[in-house]
């Protein structure tokens, strides 16, 4: 499932996941999440809602990269937070 085209060594690769339930398989979730970030992808996780955190801690790179916001009304809050981790290997 997880493929890495077009990208260039240069650019920082962010994977972001935003969901608001459970996925059907966990496992699945894990390994295409460890395959990502063992192909450089930085991996981010935002829970929206009543989230099980387990499952998010599965998908991001640490707990600096997981996130959980109340509704997707709420999700703009996080937008500087996006861009300051996308730019962060610019500076």
């Amino acid at each position: 499932m997880f493929h890495l085209t077009g990208n260039r060594d240069n650019v920082k690769k962010i994977g972001i996941v935003i969901t608001d339930g459970d996925s059907k398989s966990k496992a699945t979730t894990f390994y295409e999440a460890h395959k990502a970030r063992e192909s450089g992808v930085t991996m981010v996780a935002i829970g929206v809602g009543d989230m099980d955190v387990e499952e998010l801690r599965g998908i991001a790179n640490g707990t600096d990269y997981l996130y959980t916001t109340k509704s997707y009304d709420t999700l703009r809050d996080l937008t500087k937070k996006m861009t300051a981790l996308a730019c962060e290997s610019l500076y």
